[in-house]
């Protein structure tokens, strides 16, 4: 939910640094590959969130094009360690 309210509200995300912590803390979690989170992350409806992020790349202006770059590592490990689960995998498609 932090992550939504730092990114959504806006047009541009005011603070990477604090939406690159919040998604190095999710890595954290979804490492150890529990099943239950993994459930809970669809429910939760995050990874619609991570979309909006990479969707911006298109609108961003040029001198923050560097930090939303900067994102994309965490964003594309966590959408990995989501579509792990096949219900995940069938979420996404």
């Amino acid at each position: 939910m932090e992550l939504e309210k730092t990114v959504l509200p806006a047009i541009a995300i005011n603070n990477y640094d604090t939406v690159d912590s919040i998604l190095c803390d999710v890595i954290k979690v979804l490492d150890k590959r529990n099943v239950a989170d993994l459930h809970i992350m669809r429910k939760l409806r995050f990874i619609p969130v991570l979309v909006e992020i990479c969707k911006r790349i298109v609108v961003v202006p040029k001198n923050e094009l560097k930090h939303l770059g900067k994102l994309m590592g965490p964003i594309i490990k966590i959408i990995n360690i989501f579509c792990t689960l096949r219900e995940n995998r069938n979420y996404m498609l």
